[in-house]
Order: structure tokens, then C-alpha cells, then sequence
């Protein structure tokens, strides 16, 4: 077994071979092998068991068993983030009966049949745009498992946002208290909040958890007292400082990602090819499409 030393040293020379002319330092390895080993992993899995590792790639995705109530006439209007149904059942004295899909051009001979007539024992149901229909009407209750559509994830950022303060007005009357990522008003910006503590009846410490966006030096923000304990008013404070033109990355607004590190470079790949298509630079479409084909066939 290679060790990381002779794999370093193996890659300078083979590099040097190929007519690599840059430097390939220990920080390079550190930042690129360990994508290529999961790299490596990810193929050495699939050839094990591509299967087992679809599934596991779709297991976030999946929603836990989720016990559903039929209305009266046999509907149910299924979640928005369905995307398809992986299980029905429904429950008599402890036993599951899986409840079986039919598409609607056969329904009809369903309903109409002396022996595939559904039961509650043996029930169906067909699919339309928003609700499921089934058949018995009264099964009234089932067990959904579903696929669910990704969620759609967004770089949070802020432009000019708040990040400091001055000329704390402690205000008067409200209500004492420890009061989490309130949300400030005034000034002329949008969604800057902050954790504001209440001692004395009076505000007594604010700290920005958000900055928001759009504020300029200069704003008076102020919270509504129903945002902490109801009772109070008066209290203020004075933007000094806010973070400028540059886009800052700000957690609080982002979305997640529901992928793998298995799957971020073949994210990446397609964000690159939609880029280079929208900016007609056809190299890097070529080099994304390559690579992009390359990590589907891993």
C-alpha cells in the first residue's frame, strides 16, 4: 500500500510528464485528493452495489410513513412536494394491505368487476393533479411514503446589511426578557433582526443576528413592542456601519443543498454547462459536458 508521500510524489512527476508547468504544493493535495477519493469510492461502490447505492442516494429525499386521512368521498389532496408515490397501505386489526395503483382508463373495469372490485382489504386508487381517489370510498385512513421534489437551494446573501450600531435608546415600559432574532423595523432596508434583551424594563442590550439588506448608515431601527412582550416603546438604534456592495454569504437566508458530496461535482458540472451555454463560451460547455458525462458513468 502506496503511502501519501509516494502518491504526492507520483502525481508531481506524472504531472511533469504530461507538460505541466505550474507548481503542485502540499495544500493543492490536501484541497484535491480527498474529492478524488471519494471519487474513487463512489465508483468502487457503484460497481459493488449500484443499486443499494441509488437508494441511499435517494434516501433524503423519501418522506417518513406518513398516516393520511381519506375524506368522505374517497380524496386526498396529496403534499406539494410529492413527487412520486413509493407505498400506500392501509391498516385492518394490525395486518397492511398494500393499496394498489390503477391508471384511469382502467378504473372503469375495476369498479365494474365481480372480481377485481376493490375492498378494504384489497383497495385502490388512481392519481390525479392534485388528489389521490380511492376506492373503497370509506377507507378513510392510509400510510403515504413518497419521493419528494428537492428542495430548491438559495445562496443567501445580504448588500448592505447591518453589521453595527450606536445611540442604544433603552425606551420604557416593556417587558424584560431574552428575545431572539426579532425583526427590526424602519430605516430603508428589509429583514435585519436581532436577539434583544429587556432588564428593567428596558432594552438593554441588542445584538444583530441578521443584517438584512439595503440599510445605509444613518437608519433608526426600532422593534414592535409585540415582538418583545408586548408592552413598551421608544426603543431605537442607530445603523454606523453597514457591509457594503459585496455580496456576504449569510446562512440565515441560504437554503441547503439536499445532496451528497457524492453528487456536488455533477451539480457543479451542470451549473458550469448552463453558464457556458448562456455566455456562448464554448470551451468550458465542452469541458463541462465531458466532465458532467464522466461523473453520471461513475
Amino acid at each position: 500500500m502506496a503511502t501519501v508521500s509516494e502518491i504526492y510524489d507520483l502525481i508531481k512527476y506524472k504531472a511533469t510528464k504530461a507538460g505541466f508547468n505550474g507548481t503542485f504544493s502540499p495544500v493543492d493535495f490536501n484541497l484535491l485528493f480527498p474529492r478524488a477519493e471519494i471519487k474513487l469510492f463512489n465508483r468502487l461502490y457503484s460497481d459493488y452495489y449500484k443499486t443499494q447505492l441509488i437508494s441511499d442516494s435517494l434516501a433524503p429525499f423519501f418522506s417518513d410513513a406518513t398516516a393520511i386521512v381519506v375524506g368522505g368521498t374517497g380524496q386526498y389532496t396529496y403534499p406539494t412536494d410529492l413527487f412520486h408515490i413509493d407505498s400506500l397501505t392501509h391498516t385492518i386489526s394490525g395486518i397492511q394491505y398494500a393499496v394498489m395503483r390503477v391508471e384511469k382508463d382502467r378504473l372503469a373495469n375495476h369498479l365494474s368487476s365481480a372480481i377485481e372490485a376493490p375492498s378494504l382489504k384489497f383497495p385502490i386508487y388512481t392519481q390525479y393533479s392534485t388528489v389521490l381517489q380511492f376506492y373503497p370510498t370509506t377507507l378513510a385512513t392510509a400510510t403515504l411514503v413518497y419521493l419528494k421534489k428537492p428542495r430548491t437551494s438559495v445562496y443567501g446573501y445580504t448588500l448592505n446589511g447591518v453589521t453595527a450600531y450606536n445611540t442604544l435608546v433603552a425606551g420604557s415600559s416593556y417587558t424584560n426578557g431574552v428575545y431572539t432574532s426579532v425583526a427590526l423595523t424602519g430605516g430603508s432596508g428589509v429583514s435585519a433582526t436581532a436577539n434583544i434583551t429587556v432588564v428593567g424594563n428596558v432594552v438593554t442590550s441588542v445584538t444583530i443576528v441578521s443584517g438584512g439588506m439595503n440599510y445605509v448608515v444613518g437608519n433608526v431601527l426600532s422593534a414592535s413592542s409585540a415582538s418583545i412582550g408586548g408592552t413598551g416603546s421608544g426603543f431605537s438604534i442607530t445603523v454606523t456601519q453597514v457591509s457594503g456592495n459585496r455580496p456576504v454569504y449569510n446562512p440565515n437566508t441560504s437554503v441547503q443543498t439536499q445532496f451528497s458530496d457524492y453528487e456536488i461535482d455533477e451539480l457543479v458540472y451542470y451549473v458550469l454547462e448552463d453558464l457556458a451555454m448562456n455566455n456562448r463560451d464554448q470551451m468550458l460547455q465542452q469541458f463541462s459536458q465531458v466532465q458532467a458525462k464522466d461523473e453520471r458513468l461513475m
